[in-house]
């Protein structure tokens, strides 16, 4: 349910279309940010790019602000942006499709094949690759669909296989390229590529918006009160003398 909330499924077609242009104006916003993080205000780069112990009010937020939002700048947008491309499956193929020679598919007739020996002519055909999942013939069919995943791990498109029981008909292929890249995508995204710290470090990066949203407003109720504190003083300060 909590992987159907976060690509918008519980919500049909409409729900995953907006979680896929969601990455649109968090895109926006972290352009928005570049610009303002570039203005140092007349400050020491230091604060722009760590916290700095010792600052206080309105400097000691815009440090935390500024920090944060140049820390989480990169991994945000490649967030946003492999978010977008596994949101829109067919769109990224047609992008990356003319740029990514696919491998040709192979042939071969063996004769009829039993489940258990369609299984074993798909790992001596692709040694290097372990069959994952088998989809079973359905409906009166004979067609097997095999998925199978390199043996020594790692990010992967499976490579694929379909063969016909009854006329042994088998047809198999490694990954596209495309794909492989969809995999990397999905990896990158949910923390899956690079091991438990990366993992981990996707956990923290969920909780980068929130509290940059904190940040910024409180920096701005604070700017507030002291515009409004200003304003309260003019009057007192701008009143003629009395003769």
């Amino acid at each position: 349910m909590l992987y159907q909330l976060h690509d918008g499924a519980l919500l049909g077609q409409a729900g995953a279309l907006a979680a896929g242009l969601a990455g649109l104006p968090l895109l926006a916003m972290l352009a928005a940010g570049l610009v303002l993080w570039q203005r140092r205000y007349a400050l020491p780069w230091r604060e722009a790019l760590r916290p700095v112990a010792g600052l206080r009010g309105q400097r000691r937020w815009r440090n935390l602000h500024r920090a944060l939002g140049f820390w989480s700048l990169l991994p945000l947008t490649l967030a946003a942006l492999t978010g977008m491309t596994l949101s829109f499956p067919d769109t990224t193929r047609a992008l990356l499709d003319p740029l990514l020679a696919a491998p040709p598919a192979r042939w071969e007739k063996a004769g009829p094949l039993t489940l258990d020996a369609a299984v074993a002519l798909a790992e001596a055909r692709l040694p290097r690759h372990r069959v994952a999942w088998v989809d079973l013939p359905m409906d009166g069919g004979d067609g097997v669909d095999m998925a199978l995943l390199p043996r020594d791990g790692g990010v992967a498109a499976p490579a694929r296989l379909h063969a016909s029981l009854r006329s042994g008909l088998v047809e198999y292929s490694l990954a596209a390229p495309v794909e492989q890249a969809r995999a990397w995508f999905m990896a990158l995204h949910n923390g899956a590529a690079l091991g438990l710290g990366h993992r981990l470090a996707i956990s923290a990066l969920g909780l980068a918006p929130g509290v940059l949203l904190l940040l910024g407003l409180a920096m701005g109720r604070r700017r507030d009160a002291q515009a409004a504190a200003r304003q309260a003083d003019l009057p007192r300060h701008s009143a003629p003398a009395q003769g």
